[in-house]
């Protein structure tokens, strides 16, 4: 059944990404790395690539 098999593709993806993050969500990441340094949020992908 489709529903079963998107349910487990769900579960694995965001158990993946609750360990990259370490239980963060990407919101909290972002803001942190922001208060860490503020430089970031006018940043061009060359700072951010290298931060």
């Amino acid at each position: 059944d489709l529903e079963i098999v998107l349910r487990g593709f769900n579960a694995a993806y965001n158990g993946r990404q609750q360990r990259v993050l370490n239980g963060l969500s990407p919101e909290m990441v972002l803001r942190q790395r922001l208060e860490a340094d503020p430089a970031l949020a006018r940043a061009g992908p060359e700072l951010i690539a290298t931060g």
